[in-house]
């Protein structure tokens, strides 16, 4: 790893050689935040790191494919996945649904009221 030089030595540094090392120090902050992301044993090439992201991702998904393929015991609770893979639940209520969607027409039915009695309190112009 490449560090910053002392402080003698920075005004020997050209605007070229400055910009390298930003890079570099660019690419070791992302290597860092990478390997917090993907884990510690995460194999990443650092010339393509969205790549390498999206091969880890698509890796987990074809583990979550293949387990949610192995015939089970239905909605019973699984045990937790092996390795690193990661598993989403999804819960959804449909009456909190249809509750949240009758609460957004009643907002737009007192707002079509107001605006329909603010057009009737409106004196003519003309």
């Amino acid at each position: 790893q490449s560090s910053v030089k002392e402080s003698g030595a920075e005004e020997e540094l050209t605007p070229m050689a400055l910009a390298r090392q930003v890079e570099v120090l660019k690419q070791q902050l992302l290597s860092s935040h990478l390997e917090k992301v993907l884990g510690p044993g995460a194999a990443v090439d650092f010339a393509d790191p969205e790549g390498a992201l999206a091969k880890r991702l698509l890796q987990q998904l074809e583990v979550a494919k293949c387990s949610k393929a192995a015939p089970g015991k239905g909605p019973a609770r699984a045990a937790p996945p092996a390795g690193d893979a990661v598993t989403f639940e999804l819960y959804w209520r449909p009456e909190q649904e249809q509750f949240a969607q009758s609460a957004k027409v009643s907002e737009l039915e007192k707002r079509l009221a107001q605006l329909e009695a603010a057009m009737r309190c409106e004196p003519d112009s003309q």
